[in-house]
């Protein structure tokens, strides 16, 4: 299936840039589709009032999901922007992937990636500040640290069309909400290359990073996550 990409963003001047044309391979790299009844993400920092937990989709009762929230309990300070992960370590196919690509020669071409997911807003807080979902690059020997930058899910008056409450969980990926104006809404749509670096550098982990942050006295802002997938791009397919 052919896929166009009508915005180019360049994300990093180094590292990052959007495709113009692209295909998903077949076979994702990675997927986490939470149906074990354990996995879930771990909170980052534990006085923020986020939590993370392994549900039943309240939409689904068949399936499960990531239930990812942050509220700022009245009398205590909000803006503490929850952070939430899921680390991905040097075992999984991802992250030797990256590493193998990293590892070729200064002169190979750039190779591309993806990451899309499946979102809902379970519950809106009365104070919501922002949301963000990107991956992240650990190691001391990284290329960069967000290699997806880290665009809003919501932010600034501004939401992307699969955040919202209709009951249903939406897929955000590489070819859906795209940049809609130049400068307004920094949603690049998850393509990211990765540059070969003659093995100068290398990555220990991956993480899947989500951060949810409300207002002081704000409500509870309540997101489901699902069916997460991390893949190259191939233009073969």
């Amino acid at each position: 299936m052919n896929l166009a990409l009508q915005s180019l963003l360049s994300l990093s001047a180094s590292t990052i840039t959007a495709l113009a044309f692209a295909n998903a391979s077949a076979e994702p790299l990675y997927t986490q589709d939470f149906e074990d009844g354990q996995t879930t993400f771990r909170l980052g920092n534990n006085q923020s009032g986020g939590t993370a937990e392994n549900v039943v989709d309240p939409n689904n009762p068949e399936n499960r999901v990531a239930r990812l929230s942050d509220v700022s309990p009245s009398g205590q300070p909000g803006h503490s922007n929850s952070p939430f992960f899921l680390d991905l370590d040097a075992s999984t196919k991802v992250v030797q992937e990256i590493n193998r690509v990293l590892a070729l020669p200064f002169t190979h071409e750039p190779v591309a990636f993806y990451f899309r997911y499946d979102l809902e807003r379970q519950q809106a807080s009365d104070g919501p500040k922002s949301a963000r979902a990107s991956l992240e690059y650990i190691g001391e020997d990284r290329p960069t640290r967000f290699p997806t930058g880290e665009p809003f899910i919501l932010g600034d008056d501004k939401v992307i069309d699969a955040y919202n409450t209709d009951g249903e969980l939406d897929r955000v990926d590489h070819t859906t909400d795209a940049v809609r104006e130049p400068g307004a809404h920094p949603f690049a749509g998850y393509r990211f290359t990765v540059i070969p670096s003659g093995g100068v550098d290398s990555i220990t982990r991956l993480a899947i990073r989500f951060q949810v942050r409300v207002d002081t006295d704000a409500s509870a802002e309540v997101m489901l996550v699902d069916n997460i997938e991390i893949g190259r791009v191939s233009d073969a397919d």
